[in-house]
């Protein structure tokens, strides 16, 4: 899983923290703020606006889950066994 550390004064990401599934305590300083960026490629240096991540004013892309894809690799194929008939 990946956090974001956010500066509530910035809205700046500061760092990204990656651990295991198994649980995290963490303590942060005040000010900050931790923000779940697993489905995200945020890095250090975003910006953080209403739950989205963004990079020089552009919202960051999202990494679409295992069922999302699975889903849009169905509906290629799908689409490509339309052409062949």
């Amino acid at each position: 899983m990946r956090k974001a550390v956010i500066n509530i004064t910035t809205n700046e990401v500061e760092n990204i923290i990656e651990y295991a599934d198994r649980g995290l305590a963490i303590r942060l300083p005040i000010g900050y703020t931790i923000y779940d960026c697993s489905l995200c490629a945020a890095e250090i240096g975003d910006t953080f606006e209403n739950g989205i991540f963004y990079r020089n004013g552009v919202a960051v892309e999202t990494i679409p889950s295992d069922s999302d894809r699975l889903t849009q690799l169905e509906a290629e194929l799908s689409a490509l066994a339309g052409l062949e008939e």
